[in-house]
């Protein structure tokens, strides 16, 4: 689980500001931003979060917890996005025949089971069947 008060307190630090440099950015008391940091305030208003984001180079998802990564992106899921987009105009580019035969072939590509994605274990990923 994530210590959303250590990472506040870390991305400050990280960047050098104090509790009065990052109140004011935000719009609130220095005691505001060391209550967010200890935890004594757990939740923030979304305008609030938006522009301490801001404050500290980061995304509102990160300044959540929703993710681990700094700037909300997932490079694997950003990948996936492009290789989405690919195939998508791909498949706009084909006519009806072409797209079956596209379709089949990734069909047959899963059903195989040579190229599912598996985990560090061996275990078969989430999201592949």
């Amino acid at each position: 689980m994530v210590d959303l008060g250590k990472r506040l307190f870390d991305l400050r630090k990280e960047k050098g500001l104090t509790l009065e440099d990052v109140g004011q950015a935000v719009g609130v008391g220095r005691s505001t931003v060391r209550k967010w940091e200890t935890g004594q305030i757990a939740s923030m208003k979304r305008d609030k979060i938006k522009k301490l984001a801001d404050c500290l180079g980061v995304s509102p998802a990160y300044i959540c917890g929703w993710t681990d990564h700094p700037l909300g992106e997932d490079p694997e899921v950003s990948q996936l996005e492009e290789d989405l987009k690919f195939l998508r105009g791909s498949l706009e580019q084909l006519n009806d025949e072409g797209r079956e035969k596209l379709l089949d072939y990734a069909a047959d590509l899963v059903a195989s089971g040579r190229y599912i994605k598996t985990d560090s274990a061996g275990l078969v990923h989430k999201n592949a069947q």
